[in-house]
């Protein structure tokens, strides 16, 4: 009996194919007349007896062809194994036409080349006119991407190294080599670098043996102002470590005391006088007046290491040109300079507003009474 499924041949008493386990069904001849209704009742009731006398031949039956197909398995096993095979060779040999089919193209100088196959990939690895950090693209790729990275990594030469066979090590009798161990390298230490004040800018960066030298010769003295990194501000020599360098007939002066203040660069002026003094000029001695005001606020500016204020020239150039227009800014600027400059004893007083307005209504001299009142202040008690 042929399987329907299969096409397997088995046994006409099985009843189930013993390749694919599928149900057997006897095929009737088409040409044998159909029964009369009598013959089919006799036969029915035949079957009938038959089926009640041989009740549990079924069950032999279905064990019998149980066996069978237990019997046959490891041949389903087997078959179904080389199918497996079978199959993954097909792939194998689609994939491998799919990539000769493939088309590939590579960047050279900023231009795309190609269409080129496999195989000329291939030719051109070997050649190395194609490297691993060579960009190629194949239509299907979302981007270019280097060579090494791709599916045609497997072409580059590193991948077809000739398998090397090791040699035994010659044996050797009563001694021991030991490979010499590796001093980790370490970084030479980097050197600290200073800079220091020279009149209204710095200098530097200088090694602690520059600064030395400089602190033997006299450029720079107990008092100049330095700073490196680690530092919050600038400090002055004798509060660091190249106090240490400094001559020994060298004497620091105590600091933050009214004798230092007193010689400070900036002099204080008064104001009272330089008021009569722009009122007998007809403006003149005001004009000399902002010069010095704007000179003063640089210099405690320059002292304190802070952003400085305006130029003194130009202030009194622009001054002249606008006709007092640009005097309302000066006002602005200076006392807005001189808020961020602390006075010991006493909280920075921040004179900006009132100064400007006073300008802006024509009062610039009271203006800048209040603004020299500042500077005298920060003179004598600032810090």
């Amino acid at each position: 009996m042929k399987c329907p499924v299969c096409h397997y041949e088995n046994n006409d008493s099985n009843k189930f194919c013993v390749n694919c386990g599928a149900k057997l069904e006897p095929v009737q001849p088409q040409d044998q007349p159909a029964p009369a209704e009598s013959d089919n009742k006799t036969v029915n009731t035949a079957e009938a007896e038959e089926k009640q006398t041989l009740q549990p031949e079924p069950v032999q039956e279905e064990v019998t062809v149980q066996t069978v197909v237990e019997d046959e398995q490891p041949e389903k096993e087997t078959s179904n194994s080389e199918s497996v095979v079978d199959l993954i060779s097909q792939q194998a040999e689609s994939e491998k036409k799919q990539r000769a089919q493939k088309q590939w193209y590579y960047a050279q100088n900023g231009n795309a080349q190609g269409p080129y196959d496999e195989d000329f990939f291939r030719q051109l690895i070997t050649s190395e006119i194609i490297g691993p950090n060579t960009y190629i693209w194949s239509p299907g790729m979302a981007d270019w991407v280097y060579t090494q990275n791709s599916e045609l990594a497997s072409l580059l030469p590193e991948h077809h190294e000739p398998l090397r066979t090791p040699q035994p090590e010659p044996e050797v009798e009563h001694a021991t080599v030991q490979e010499p161990e590796r001093e980790e390298e370490q970084e030479p230490a980097r050197e600290v670098e200073w800079h220091y004040v020279a009149g209204n800018h710095s200098e530097g960066p200088y090694i602690t043996s520059l600064m030395k030298r400089m602190l033997a010769n006299g450029t720079i003295n107990a008092d100049t102002y330095v700073y490196r990194d680690g530092f919050n501000d600038w400090e002055k020599v004798s509060d660091t470590e190249l106090a240490q360098y400094l001559p020994k007939n060298t004497q620091v002066p105590p600091a933050n005391n009214y004798y230092n203040r007193h010689f400070t660069a900036v002099q204080t002026h008064s104001t009272a006088l330089y008021v009569i003094l722009s009122i007998l000029t007809c403006g003149i001695w005001y004009l000399v007046w902002m010069y010095q005001a704007a000179d003063s606020v640089n210099r405690l500016c320059d002292e304190r290491h802070q952003p400085r204020g305006i130029d003194p020239v130009l202030a009194v150039l622009l001054s002249i040109v606008t006709c007092g227009i640009y005097s309302i800014y000066y006002f602005y600027k200076e006392c807005s300079v001189m808020a961020t400059i602390d006075v010991a004893g006493r909280p920075a007083q921040n004179n900006t507003l009132l100064c400007t307005l006073l300008s802006v209504f024509g009062l610039g001299i009271v203006s800048i009474a209040i603004l020299q009142e500042s500077i005298n202040d920060a003179v004598k008690y600032g810090s």
